[in-house]
């Protein structure tokens, strides 16, 4: 079942005029409306990833074509309005952080807090999480490691992590950054990122165990982690590592890693 059977684009010369088949293949739902940021481009990334807040109504949608955060007000008939578009290069500029690549958020209505991840202008060095409130304020920020490509709140409130892909983006020849995932501790304001260099001793064993690793990489520079599920008892965290095709447990009590399985060729 989907909300939308088909859309097709229809390319003028100054923007893409979206047709939507609104219709359900069972009439179980219903289209309301959409929200568009504006801005197309070939390479995406334009409307990156969204977090609905049950507590204002309010999507919250970060761009990595714009570098804003859109908080877009859903109204009681499924209607779409904007209200404020947050510039997280400018958030920077004012709070000390460097503002490439916004890449995730994620909203807690426990702490009334929204994260987003942040990736550093240069992609070798680290990049950051933000808190704001609902209103796109600035909260905190915290160094997470390199390229964090999704943010997660953990179930219980107390953690904001995120995957620190660490991916080499001019080729395997130029730097290829390590691969990790930071845990913010928002009671104690303690930040951790855990990288994998444990398992740089046992590459050939998780080669065997069907883990893709670049011929001569270690496992600490080649590991990359994309996205964070967290237990619903806040006590691990599972990552996968998509370009290895394999999956990593990281104990949230010790902040040590249990495994790295792979998922096969």
């Amino acid at each position: 079942m989907s909300v939308v059977d088909a859309f097709t684009i229809n390319r003028t010369a100054d923007k893409d005029i979206v047709d939507i088949n609104t219709i359900s293949d069972t009439g179980l739902v219903e289209y309301l409306s959409s929200y568009s940021t504006g801005y197309t481009d070939p390479e995406g990334g334009v409307a990156e990833i969204v977090k609905f807040n049950k507590e204002n109504n309010c999507m919250y949608l970060v761009s990595g074509k714009t570098q804003t955060l859109d908080i877009v007000k859903v109204n009681a008939d499924g209607s779409t309005e904007l209200v404020k578009k947050v510039d997280i290069a400018a958030l920077g500029t004012a709070n000390g952080f460097s503002a490439g690549d916004i890449t995730s958020v994620d909203v807690n209505t426990g702490r009334d807090l929204v994260a987003i991840a942040v990736q550093n202008a240069d992609y070798t060095d680290n990049g950051v999480i933000v808190t704001l409130d609902y209103e796109g304020n600035f909260v905190a920020k915290y160094e997470a490691g390199v390229q964090p490509d999704m943010v997660t709140f953990s179930p219980n409130g107390n953690c904001i992590l995120s995957a620190n892909e660490g991916e080499p983006r001019e080729g395997y020849e130029a730097t290829d950054p390590m691969g990790s995932v930071t845990v913010v501790d928002l009671n104690s304001k303690t930040v951790q990122t855990i990288t994998f260099e444990t398992f740089d001793s046992s590459r050939a064993q998780l080669v065997e165990n069907g883990v893709l690793l670049k011929s001569g990489a270690a496992p600490s520079v080649d590991l990359e982690p994309e996205f964070i599920a967290v237990s619903s008892d806040s006590k691990t965290a599972y990552v996968t590592l998509q370009e290895n095709n394999a999956v990593a447990a990281l104990d949230l009590t010790s902040g040590t890693w249990k495994y790295v399985k792979g998922l096969g060729f």
